[in-house]
């Protein structure tokens, strides 16, 4: 069986259209990791504060 060239570009089109859906997919994927991150950063910074604050008491009462 010989491959034209015609076949070789719907193969070609079909692996593009299937890499294009991929990326457009693992897009949303990182999009949707990006915005949970953002929570979780705001939670990290907030349970260092008591430890933040007890640095800065120690520094006071050190000078």
């Amino acid at each position: 069986m010989r491959h034209t060239s015609k076949d070789s570009d719907k193969r070609s089109d079909l692996v593009a259209t299937e890499d294009t859906a991929y990326l457009v997919e693992e897009l949303k994927e990182i999009e949707t990791w990006e915005r949970d991150q953002k929570k979780v950063w705001f939670w990290e910074k907030l349970s260092h504060l008591p430890f933040t604050l007890l640095e800065t008491m120690d520094k006071a009462r050190k000078s």
